[in-house]
């Protein structure tokens, strides 16, 4: 907190610092500023993958939260408008992904989201090794599938290969 608050006071347009901010914030059970962030970073940026994921995560919580205050958990529906409170996050992710089918960046964000919501992870994992098949993939999209898969701890070898054949002199792909 003591390095997040300056971060956010002195860069409120810098969209990662609104990014991290949430994170934090959502870690430390700190739903209202988590909102603040979020809804910060989505008039930044409502296209970002980013503040989609960030966006299904905190409706997902308004969903299921069991620990929070009725009168705190009641402001946070109230402001919250980025999803319908009553729509299926399952279709709401669908519809994003496919909007954004051509982007590498957005298409992981809704494989992550899948796997926030309870897809398979076997599913995930297979979707994660379609991106690189996406045209216009750069090698930065492809080492990002792969810190998902490190983050799932995730079998890699077979992602690394296909990430290898399509960029030979990334090392970071080795």
């Amino acid at each position: 907190m003591k390095y997040i608050n300056p971060l956010l006071q002195f860069s409120p347009k810098n969209i990662n610092a609104q990014f991290a901010g949430f994170e934090v914030y959502m870690r430390r059970k700190k739903y209202v500023l988590a909102l603040r962030c979020l809804t910060a970073a989505s008039a930044l940026d409502s296209k970002s993958p980013r503040v989609h994921e960030q966006t299904v995560a905190f409706a997902q919580l308004l969903k299921t939260a069991t620990d929070i205050e009725p009168k705190v958990l009641e402001v946070l529906k109230a402001e919250f408008n980025a999803v319908d409170p009553s729509a299926d996050l399952v279709k709401y992710n669908d519809e994003f992904l496919a909007a954004n089918k051509e982007s590498p960046r957005h298409v992981l964000s809704a494989i992550k989201v899948q796997k926030l919501l309870g897809q398979d992870k076997a599913k995930s994992e297979e979707a994660v090794a379609n991106i690189l098949d996406i045209p216009g993939v750069t090698y930065e999209d492809a080492i990002e599938g792969l810190e998902v898969l490190r983050s799932w701890k995730s079998s890699q070898e077979s992602y690394k290969k296909a990430a290898q054949q399509k960029f030979p002199n990334a090392t970071r792909l080795a």
